[in-house]
């Protein structure tokens, strides 16, 4: 039996087997079984008679992201408890002072928006809050609106209040200050301090009205509670919105859409790694993510909605075929026939997978079991792949031989050497020593490091790297790699 990873695999392994048993004049008299997991997991299914009919929503990625925006719908509509809760876990919640740099915070805001039921892009999680809040309970507002008066706290500063009160004509600002005054590690505490009783004096002159709220109110959990009494004192009307209400808000921003191909992908996780309710809180628990509890009650509830539709509809998925074979071959329905099992592209192998190839071995007649794989090239991980299973095969399989193959013919020594000593800084990985066909004297690797400090603009620096490149070699390919879009980008305006 050799496995692989997808149907093109597969299918090369189908031509190379011709090929090289015609050249060798081997004859075959009972070639070997080869197919992809879901394959062999179907075939297991049809020998033993159970339903291989596949569900719309594997056949059709679209449906599914359909039928799971149907469910939010039902669950948000289902009661004030669901609703709350699902509104809980629109956004992952971030404290600013975790943060060691301007820079850092500003690339996580940036690759992760908050936006309000009203439609707001807002600059941070505690503004969502306070935002969201004001919006279910009906107080209308406006976000960073122009101050009533032009007078500025400093000269390059237009004065914008975080939030209006529109109907009690009252201004509200959310401060980042901890109990102590202290701020976030890249502001100036002393002058944000200076600025916070520059925007009290403002307003005293101007005869408006400023209420105030703390970073801290969220540190000590009490944020939404001081709103509603600092909007009762000030006499501000509050009514709370109905679920259907916030479900057209929630429609009209593409929100439950967004949050469909998210719990898609979660759902897929589940699935692809067979965890149950326990494990997944487990694993959030383990992320350090906030309301652990409340996003395993929605995912375990998803879930088991999705099985239940697959069974009244006598259907099955793709992580079907491989969790029923399973089952099937350990109950004792299947009894596998193989003595030699062979799967390729082991570093890409996903936990459903890995106890198939499990159940096979303990099922079968001593069988003699050969993986091949490069903890160096895993890339599957987003599709359930675990590096763990093979860097720690010995711990999960027990004894077993193992073979290196260090020498590649894919690039030349420079490159290896420094793809090797990067790779081999996470331990998690095997240690290799890498040798290739082609040696080279020279650097074909150049790191250009940020950090360090540097009048020269990184542009002007990728720039004088590539020029040296060109004066050893004009006619070599060039690739530029960088962590984010943006760079890539001011190097390609730089190089047109």
């Amino acid at each position: 039996l050799v496995l692989a990873y997808n149907n093109a695999a597969a299918k090369e392994l189908k031509t190379r087997l011709l090929e090289r048993s015609k050249a060798s004049e081997l004859d075959q008299v009972e070639p070997p079984t080869i197919l992809t997991f879901h394959a062999l997991g179907r075939q297991i299914l049809r020998d033993c008679e159970v339903t291989t009919y596949l569900s719309e929503f594997a056949e059709d990625p679209l449906k599914l992201e359909m039928w799971i925006t149907e469910w939010i719908t039902s669950y948000i509509t289902s009661g004030s408890k669901s609703l709350f809760k699902f509104l809980q876990l629109l956004h992952e919640p971030t404290n600013p002072f975790d943060f060691k740099s301007k820079a850092e915070y500003d690339i996580y805001i940036r690759d992760n928006e908050y936006r309000t039921l009203q439609g707001e892009r807002v600059r941070g999680y505690q503004e969502l809050v306070i935002a969201n809040w004001l919006f279910i309970n009906g107080v209308k507002y406006t976000y960073e609106a122009p101050f009533v008066s032009k007078r500025r706290i400093r000269p390059e500063f237009d004065y914008r209040p975080d939030f209006y009160i529109i109907d009690r004509d009252i201004y509200l600002e959310h401060f980042g200050i901890d109990r102590n005054g202290k701020t976030r590690s890249d502001i100036n505490a002393a002058q944000y301090n200076q600025e916070m009783l520059s925007k009290r004096k403002l307003h005293e002159e101007c005869g408006t009205t400023l209420i105030e709220t703390y970073h801290y109110y969220w540190t000590e959990n009490r944020l939404e509670d001081e709103l509603k009494q600092l909007m009762t004192i000030h006499g501000v009307s509050m009514k709370i919105k109905t679920p259907n209400e916030l479900l057209q808000s929630l429609n009209n921003e593409g929100i439950i859409l967004e949050l469909a191909k998210r719990y898609l992908k979660c759902l897929q996780a589940i699935r692809v790694e067979r965890i149950d309710k326990k494990s997944i809180l487990q694993r959030l628990k383990n992320n350090n993510i906030f309301f652990a509890s409340s996003y395993s009650d929605i995912l375990d509830e998803l879930h088991q909605s999705y099985k239940k539709k697959l069974l009244a509809d006598n259907r099955i998925d793709f992580d079907d075929m491989i969790i029923r074979a399973i089952d099937l071959i350990d109950n004792g329905s299947f009894t596998p026939k193989w003595k030699f099992i062979l799967v390729d592209e082991f570093q890409d192998i996903s936990m459903a997978r890995m106890e198939l190839i499990n159940s096979l071995i303990k099922k079968s007649d001593n069988p003699i079991l050969t993986v091949v794989g490069d903890d160096w090239q895993s890339i599957y991980r987003f599709s359930g792949g675990k590096l763990e299973l093979t860097t720690r095969f010995g711990t999960l399989v027990g004894s077993h031989c193992l073979t290196k193959l260090e020498k590649t013919y894919r690039y030349n020594s420079s490159i290896a050497k420094t793809a090797g000593t990067f790779v081999m800084q996470n331990p998690e990985q095997y240690v290799k020593q890498v040798t290739s066909h082609t040696q080279v004297e020279n650097s074909t690797v150049y790191l250009i490091d940020t950090s360090k400090e540097n009048n020269k603009t990184l542009e002007t620096r990728v720039t004088e790297v590539i020029n040296k490149i060109r004066q050893n070699d004009s006619e070599g390919s060039i690739a530029v790699l960088a962590r984010y879009r943006y760079l890539l980008k001011n190097a390609q305006d730089r190089l047109k």
